[in-house]
């Protein structure tokens, strides 16, 4: 009889567990297809990523719901910061900025096209969240993470991945 029960709530908490969505509210937006005052160096916006969308919330609260199925491409590191740039954002500056300091900026790149229009993200991961913001966002879109050769080492080991030569064009392959 006891072992009956144990099993039941070991059941209903692993349902309960699986059924939470991934949250993080330390996330940056670098640039995108949002217009927006916030600054880049805020970590203050929230993500959240189920298995049927990503939402991302700015401070100010802009946001964009993406349905994980229009995800088209997943982008980790310099090439998630070539990739987003390449679609048209200024990000120069910033790249300045980057050569200067030691620590690592763990960016992500989301691109999907959501009723025929193409949208882009480059959010920035903490250094203890990025790799479960990319777990999940692999998990979620079934997409692989585009990343070079030199930042391979900080995927995920659980996430497929594409590698990306630096001898190739910039963009995700399928």
């Amino acid at each position: 009889m006891w072992a009956i029960r144990i099993c039941t709530v070991v059941w209903l908490c692993s349902t309960f567990v699986l059924a939470q969505e991934d949250t993080w509210d330390k996330v940056r937006y670098d640039s995108g297809m949002l217009q927006t005052s916030v600054d880049s160096k805020d970590w203050g916006n929230h993500l959240e990523i189920t298995s049927e969308r990503i939402t991302f919330r700015l401070k100010d609260g802009q946001g964009v719901v993406i349905p994980a199925s229009d995800v088209t491409s997943l982008t980790y590191g310099q090439e998630a910061d070539r990739r987003i740039g390449k679609l048209g954002v200024l990000v120069a500056p910033v790249g300045v900025v980057r050569l200067v300091h030691k620590s690592r900026d763990h960016f992500i790149g989301l691109e999907f096209t959501s009723r025929g229009e193409h949208g882009s993200l480059l959010l920035q991961g903490d250094k203890d969240n990025y790799k479960a913001i990319l777990r999940a966002l692999t998990k979620s879109t079934g997409e692989p993470v585009a990343v070079s050769q030199e930042d391979r080492k900080f995927i995920p080991k659980e996430a497929k991945i594409v590698v990306v030569r630096d001898d190739e064009p910039k963009t995700a392959k399928r």
